[in-house]
């Protein structure tokens, strides 16, 4: 298990934001994170198409970090 996954909401579970961990990941390697940055906006591309192709279901996705903590360049990204 990645020490990444900490981070991810199971969407089995209810989530509860007091009992979410907000320390940082401490120093992230680059490497790793672009692929994982690049198989997930494919994932994305994927599941958008579908939910398009669908016409019922909507995805929102909220970013929330300090400022100059990249969610632009993030959002461009996905």
């Amino acid at each position: 298990m990645s020490k990444y996954t900490t981070y991810r909401v199971d969407p089995k579970r209810p989530f509860r934001i007091a009992e979410t961990p907000t320390r940082g990941i401490d120093s992230p390697d680059t490497k790793v994170l672009k692929k994982q940055l690049k198989s997930l906006t494919s994932k994305f591309a994927e599941l958008q198409r579908k939910l398009y192709a669908q016409d019922q279901h909507s995805l929102l996705l909220i970013f929330q970090a300090m400022d100059a903590a990249g969610k632009d360049s993030t959002i461009r990204a996905v």
